[in-house]
């Protein structure tokens, strides 16, 4: 048996169907960073805000806490 790839029949004839992976909370999110003005608060040298800011700080928590990281 070949692959596709390699000559060999096609298993999938159709796209697959679009997905939005983008909810609600999502689109809130966004929509509150991009009303304050401030994407981050990012300073290049030491002080509160080297890490980004509140939010920046707060998506990189989140990641860590659902990837276990």
């Amino acid at each position: 048996m070949n692959l596709a790839i390699n000559g060999g029949e096609k298993f999938r004839t159709h796209p697959f169907p679009a997905y939005n992976t983008i909810g609600i909370q999502e689109e809130e999110a966004v929509l509150r960073v991009l009303r304050s003005g401030k994407l981050s608060t990012y300073l290049g040298t030491w002080h509160d805000d080297f890490y980004g800011g509140p939010e920046v700080r707060a998506l990189e928590k989140e990641w860590c806490d659902y990837f276990g990281a």
